[in-house]
């Protein structure tokens, strides 16, 4: 339950400054009037004070409706008139239905386009981008991703029965109509659930830059596997609007099932952002040549390049699996290798998603026959494995410099798939991971199946928008507070006796065998 005295005033200002701030309570209160079809004794709960209750209640990870009029009939009576309680108690009917009435208003379930989402969204990112520290607006990327949101209710088969009691066959009883299942047959593997997806774009830093705080930009939340890349697309599109500028954009391997990239990839780069993703088994390789150039990994490369380089076995990393330095290194020294023959991006990608190309023996990366300057090069550079014997017309051979259209390249990424420079980069989508964490840790915000009893797309979005709030909250006094922090000094760890000893024999060892000597 949440402190009393001082410490309970402070929340509640935090709490109403928070849903004042998103502007949610005026929203529906101008829903609720234009939907208003009777006449007869006025409302006595505002939707302000519903709102700030739940924002309160979210600061403890409190998310069930009795704790509501728990909470306001606990406060004192100054603070009850301030919120416009002037009834001696609330009850929780009154909060049953006031929320029943606002999900009626925010969401049109039968209306399964679009539109039907169009309040409701708007009025969830409202509350979800509230709380943030000051200079998380300071970054353009994003991460995204969407996390399992289990529903209370079930979707089960039961057995049916005629008038006359005999058994007619299994039937599929529903509790939330809005839950979708997530079949276990599923394209990435994941566990089965029924329940709904909430998709975030979560800001992050800049690319070498500095620490910024991690915030909630947008969200989209709807049932389980529906239109996720759609969602994940609106997302930075809602955080693109919204700073008036696109940076980076990271995302894993489900965001990017399609080769031709115009689910989610080129819509990114329309918006003025760059791509920084995983690819899939399917995509690793070369599927063939454009314009002379071998396309690898979504990439064009000097038709001069050994085929044994065309595919390296990719070293996958997941939250639960890291694997073994020396593999990793092994596996970014072949991909430097072969590096030396990609063609080198000439300038930035201009607005329309083409980039400039520039010949890697012209950049001076390769020594080849067909391009005179490359003689000159330094002694040691890498001489061209089997170019061809004349450049063609209209290939990459042909001329210093190539432009390939953005349809021509979806899977292109700035850096190299797979060598250092991607994969630092692409580490910073471990944020949006490590923010999900936080929001189903039990001693925070405490998102699971089980802590949310009510059901429905609208109750339950709502619900989890002012649980992001509070995250941004959370995570904003973090960083507040470590700031100004030195940073700490990993040092080596030092052996232990065991260790020692250990060293010890195997020394002593050497030395008797040095010591004894070869028969001939």
């Amino acid at each position: 339950m949440l402190h009393s005295g001082p410490e309970l005033g402070r929340l509640l200002k935090e709490a109403e400054a928070l849903v004042d701030e998103s502007g949610a309570a005026v929203i529906v209160e101008q829903l609720l009037d234009e939907a208003a079809a009777k006449s007869g004794r006025p409302r006595e709960l505002p939707v302000r004070t519903l709102f700030v209750a739940f924002q309160l209640l979210a600061f403890e990870g409190d998310h069930f409706l009795v704790s509501v009029p728990k909470l306001l009939n606990h406060l004192d009576p100054a603070t009850k008139r301030r919120l416009g309680i002037y009834r001696r108690t609330v009850t929780y009917r009154q909060v049953q239905h006031l929320f029943a009435v606002i999900a009626a208003v925010t969401y049109d379930a039968t209306d399964e386009s679009e539109a039907g989402y169009l309040q409701f969204d708007q009025l969830t990112n409202a509350i979800a981008t509230r709380g943030a520290h000051a200079e998380a607006a300071d970054t353009t990327s994003l991460a995204i991703d969407a996390s399992d949101i289990p529903s209370w209710g079930t979707s089960r088969y039961r057995f049916a029965y005629n008038e006359e009691g005999k058994y007619i066959g299994n039937e599929l009883h529903v509790t939330d109509v809005d839950a979708h299942w997530r079949s276990k047959d599923n394209p990435e593997w994941k566990v089965s659930f029924f329940g709904y997806d909430l998709t975030v774009a979560v800001g992050v830093r800049e690319e070498n830059g500095p620490s910024v705080p991690l915030a909630v930009k947008a969200m989209r939340f709807r049932g389980a596997t529906h239109k996720t890349t759609a969602m994940g697309l609106a997302c930075v599109g809602d955080a693109a609007a919204k700073r008036g500028s696109l940076g980076d954009v990271l995302m894993d391997r489900g965001y990017t099932i399609s080769n031709d990239g115009k689910d989610f990839v080129l819509p990114v780069r329309g918006l003025g952002g760059e791509p920084i993703f995983a690819l899939r088994d399917n995509q690793l390789g070369s599927p063939g040549t454009l314009r002379g150039a071998v396309i690898v990994d979504g990439r064009p490369y000097s038709p001069s390049m050994p085929k044994k380089l065309y595919r390296i076995k990719q070293v996958k990393h997941t939250e639960t699996y890291q694997p073994n330095p020396d593999v990793v290194a092994e596996y970014e020294a072949a991909i430097k290798a072969r590096s030396v023959y990609a063609l080198v991006p000439h300038g930035v990608r201009r607005p329309n998603g083409s980039q400039v190309y520039m010949c890697p023996a012209a950049a001076g990366k390769l020594r080849c026959p067909l391009v005179a300057s490359s003689a000159l090069l330094a002694l040691g550079t890498m001489p061209a494995a089997n170019p061809p014997a004349k450049a063609r017309l209209d290939t990459v051979c042909s001329a210093k410099f190539r432009t390939f259209s953005a349809e021509e390249l979806p899977l292109s990424q700035r850096h190299i798939f797979g060598s250092t420079a991607w994969r630092k980069s692409y580490s910073r989508r471990g944020e949006v991971e490590r923010h999900f964490a936080r929001t189903k840790d039990h001693s925070q915000e405490n998102i699971r199946r089980g802590s949310i009893r009510v059901m429905g797309l609208a109750k339950v979005g709502l619900l989890i928008s002012f649980s992001l709030a509070s995250i941004n909250r959370r995570l904003a006094a973090s960083f507040e507070r470590n700031k100004n922090k030195k940073p700490v000094v990993k040092r080596g760890r030092k052996p232990g006796n065991s260790v020692k000893k250990f060293s010890a024999v195997v020394a002593a060892a050497q030395g008797i065998v040095s010591a004894v000597p070869l028969r001939v």
